[in-house]
């Protein structure tokens, strides 16, 4: 190498780098990726990291905190991110020299503020999950005294009543309804109650229409009323049911069945009952007054349903049905007998039935 060579290297080597004041000035220059230069001098990447986008991640976490749920949670999220912002930065910042501090964005009083911003977001992201939690806490025991409330009155009136009274307008009035009337009736209730023990009948009873109520109930049929010895059932109301007839009659004859099994093991002291059904147009709907009502069943079909129930014990049957039920049902049933038309108390026309038990 030439002496002028080592003189011109010399003189580079003795020249201050220039000084970078804007990103446009640095344009173009040779800025290696471990270093920029500020105010004449080098500031390694780590110090750069004190202020870079990334701190923007703590607030993320904080938010994913949230969901949770968990107030202290939060809290504690947002401490630990203020901490550690503060302590990276004021190691950061301790590698750099006195003249590099200067900038605000480097000094120590910037950083803690920033870790302030993050603790205050931990507090605030706690007390937003805690008043979600309580809201949910709140919705979640609503819904639980609803079922409860849907449950204990399912036990007062059919689960279907119940479902149409929640979803439905509960104003009094009613609906226009073909239905299928079912009354039935224990034989010999009042002399049996005379001669035992309040609480013994009551056993009686739930043990009778327990199984009563399900077979109902499993054929898309409603217990409306209990009439103390016995009970009114409707099949086709409040939900539609085009086999409502056919319904009405497997569960009576199911019910028949049922009370001779348990007659025939001695479960029960010898019941015998009576079964009326009667098919026909009926006002479904709610009757009372505004502060309690009652979801009923009114028309002649109930009535006349009534009165089969009684003609029971006059023609020695356990299940009377109406010319009208009879029609209704598509297949044959065998065994049924016509007795023709009888004159029923209360009914100014007689009424053709027909035994089937």
């Amino acid at each position: 190498m030439g002496a002028a060579s080592r003189n011109w290297l010399a003189d580079r080597a003795s020249t201050p780098a220039p000084c970078c004041v804007s990103l446009s000035e640095c344009s173009g220059r040779n800025v290696n990726s471990y270093r920029v230069v500020v105010h004449g001098g080098v500031l390694p990447r780590s110090s750069r990291r004190a202020g870079s986008p990334a701190f923007l991640l703590y607030f993320f976490f904080i938010l994913l905190s949230i969901l949770q749920l968990d107030a202290r949670l939060c809290l504690f999220i947002g401490l630990v991110a203020a901490l550690e912002n503060f302590i990276f930065a004021h190691v950061v910042i301790d590698t750099l020299a006195p003249e590099h501090e200067a900038e605000i964005w480097r000094t120590s009083v910037f950083h803690f503020n920033r870790s302030l911003v993050l603790f205050v977001a931990g507090l605030v992201a706690g007390l937003l999950a805690g008043q979600i939690k309580r809201q949910v806490e709140v919705s979640l025991r609503t819904v639980q005294d609803r079922d409860r409330a849907v449950r204990i009155f399912g036990q007062y009136v059919s689960p279907q009543i119940a479902e149409k009274l929640l979803h439905q307008p509960v104003d009094l009035g009613g609906e226009l309804r073909n239905v299928c009337v079912m009354f039935l009736d224990i034989r010999n209730f009042s002399s049996y109650a005379a001669g035992e023990r309040p609480e013994a009948v009551m056993a009686y009873l739930n043990t009778l229409f327990d199984f009563m109520i399900d077979i109902v109930n499993e054929h898309q049929g409603i217990v409306n009323k209990f009439l103390g010895d016995g009970f009114m059932a409707v099949f086709g109301a409040p939900v539609e049911d085009a086999e409502r007839c056919a319904h009405a009659v497997g569960a009576s004859l199911e019910i028949l069945e049922r009370l001779d099994r348990l007659n025939a093991a001695g479960k029960i002291r010898p019941t015998r009952v009576g079964i009326g059904l009667h098919m026909g147009e009926a006002v479904t709907g709610n009757v009372g007054s505004t502060d309690r009502k009652e979801y009923t069943i009114i028309g002649d079909v109930v009535n006349l349903a009534s009165r089969l129930e009684q003609a029971t014990k006059e023609f020695q049957a356990r299940l009377l049905i109406s010319e009208e039920v009879r029609r209704s049902l598509h297949a044959a049933m065998p065994g049924v007998e016509d007795l023709g038309p009888v004159a029923l108390k209360g009914q100014p026309n007689p009424a053709r039935i027909f035994k089937v038990a």
